[in-house]
């Protein structure tokens, strides 16, 4: 599907995408969650650190990171500074991204443009509710 669409990596921000692509669900108040399929290389989901412990078990994605905000004797480390570096450190920081437009919130979309300057931020939500729901 991504390379017919011209994607090399898909960003999955929205409820459902992630429960269908991670076989878990999470807490649909907390938006900054997001998994990160590649066309190569490993998937990874981004988790709150509250989150990541009861995830690491009902998951099958094995690179679960996590984020955390300034808490007492734990540094900071904030969602879109954790989103940016995987990209980069996936190799996406000049590729073409497909980002599910109703599930990222407006600042952390101004974030990844930001961090990821070359990079080609292009909606995808017809195109995952057509594999979710016919994957042939």
């Amino acid at each position: 599907m991504m390379a017919h669409e011209g994607f090399d990596a898909v960003i999955l921000t929205n409820l459902t995408s992630i429960a269908y692509t991670a076989g878990t669900f999470h807490s649909v108040w907390n938006s900054s969650v997001a998994v990160i399929v590649p066309i190569e290389g490993e998937v990874t989901m981004i988790v709150p650190l509250g989150g990541s412990f009861r995830l690491k078990y009902e998951t099958w994605i094995s690179d679960l990171r996590s984020w955390t905000p300034t808490f007492h004797k734990i540094p900071e480390l904030l969602y879109e500074t954790l989103l940016v570096d995987v990209l980069k450190g996936k190799g996406l920081s000049e590729k073409t991204i497909g980002i599910e437009e109703d599930g990222i919130l407006w600042s952390t979309y101004e974030k990844l443009k930001e961090g990821l300057t070359i990079t080609t931020l292009v909606g995808v939500k017809k195109v995952v509710i057509k594999q979710q729901c016919c994957p042939n």
